[in-house]
């Protein structure tokens, strides 16, 4: 891995380490923080809680769970499962040789640049959304099929668009291709082993077993920074090859990409800290060699390795107010070259302009409540504040958990979704 000539990689990390003034950062209620650890030569230095998490809790992903499915990635290439320059359609069954989306490789689902029109949004914009459609409307019960129903727009190859929709249906072609030679939980337990994980990894899935790994990964604390562990050395068990592609710019990434994405610059299923083809770096206050996993709401696993450094977050930062950059001077990290940009803030509330989103307002209210209540085991009193059914009134969900059944319905009779959950699925749509 190399650094740029503006980084001393021998440095010390904290030489102006304000742990008040970084925890006071954190802890200011607007960022909705809750879990900070900044961990260091693999010892925790700082951190922080709201109090809603115990340490073996599981913790919601998000996206963060794309950069979990590139390293199980790793290790099905590793044991010679799949093959990125294969076409997708080598590894999907009943798909007519002669359909467009053979076109696909495994490389270009991997490097989001697969040409399968998507639109990533989220709830600024509801009504557009591939995201939600994916997540909680037409598509919620078979993800795969949805995905694959869309339309190639561009070249394989060619264009860079940040979608769910190609990590989904990487996850779905590694599942397939893993089943053809041992049983998907066995593969699982046998790449979580080499992280040492201290608890099960759970992740949910659809109502047809697809694993939903762009967005629905759970870990505990002390999971997520064991995984954030193994590649504090460079090439440490992914293999140096594997890390350096992940950690490239895909070359599909150009100039127009980087301007709509100013404070991110992606790797593959990672973020990093490279210059962008603008010129610029996203974390100027940050090492070069930085990179990140990043999910929904400001949640992040950021790896430092040339200071042995893990910071991880777990938020409900639903206006985006935490800056990584200011964070970073809390701590004193050695600085790359580069001019910081100004986030911008995006309104996280559904619009309820359209009747026609009113299907994702509740899907999502079910499947969420559903998730928190029995894959996080959490109160249903805490579970409606993370949800915040404030806008859905409460008397619009129904909720079961009788024995073994449970469920949570959400919405007017008999416009509803419920969310059932199961021991190795999770919360699903049914």
């Amino acid at each position: 891995m190399s650094f740029s000539q503006g980084v001393d990689v021998k440095q010390p990390l904290f030489r102006d380490f304000s742990k008040e003034a970084l925890l006071s950062y954190v802890s200011d209620p607007a960022h909705g923080t809750q879990l900070f650890v900044l961990q260091r030569d693999y010892k925790i230095e700082a951190r922080w809680s709201s109090g809603d998490f115990a340490e073996s809790d599981p913790l919601l992903s998000w996206s963060m769970a794309k950069s979990y499915l590139n390293y199980l990635l790793s290790f099905a290439v590793r044991k010679e499962f799949l093959s990125l320059d294969k076409s997708i359609c080598s590894y999907i069954p009943n798909l007519s040789k002669e359909s467009p989306v053979c076109k696909v490789k495994l490389l270009d689902l991997f490097s989001m640049s697969s040409g399968i029109a998507w639109k990533e949004s989220y709830e600024n914009d509801v009504a557009e959304s591939d995201v939600l459609r994916m997540l909680y409307g037409t598509g919620r019960k078979d993800v795969a099929r949805y995905i694959l129903s869309l339309e190639l727009e561009a070249e394989p190859g060619k264009m860079y668009r940040y979608s769910s929709g190609d990590s989904n249906l990487l996850a779905y072609v590694l599942k397939l291709s893993v089943e053809r030679h041992q049983k998907w939980q066995d593969f699982l337990n046998d790449a979580n082993g080499l992280f040492s994980i201290k608890a099960p990894v759970f992740f949910e899935a659809d109502s047809q077993s697809n694993p939903i790994l762009s967005s629905y990964l759970y870990m505990t604390e002390m999971s997520y920074l064991n995984f954030g562990d193994m590649f504090l050395r460079p090439g440490y068990r992914v293999g140096q090859d594997w890390l350096d592609l992940s950690l490239s710019v895909p070359e599909s990434f150009g100039l127009e990409e980087a301007r709509k994405m100013p404070t991110a610059t992606p790797g593959r299923q990672w973020w990093t800290n490279k210059m962008s083809p603008n010129g610029h770096r996203p974390w100027p206050n940050l090492p070069e060699d930085s990179f990140a996993a990043m999910g929904h709401w400001g949640n992040f696993l950021l790896i430092i390795p040339s200071q042995k450094t893990l910071i991880l977050r777990i938020a409900t930062d639903k206006t985006s107010a935490f800056d990584i950059n200011k964070m970073a001077s809390f701590i004193a990290l050695p600085k790359s070259s580069g001019v910081a940009f100004k986030e911008e803030k995006t309104s996280p509330s559904f619009k309820l302009s359209f009747i026609k989103n009113i299907e994702f307002v509740f899907s999502f209210t079910a499947k969420m409540f559903c998730s928190c209540r029995f894959v996080q085991n959490k109160s249903a009193e805490y579970c409606s504040k993370f949800v915040d059914t404030k806008k859905i009134p409460l008397w619009l969900l129904a909720i079961s958990e009788d024995g073994s059944k449970k469920e949570v319905s959400s919405g007017f009779w008999p416009l509803k979704r419920v969310s059932k959950f199961k021991e190795n699925l999770g919360c699903i749509f049914e």
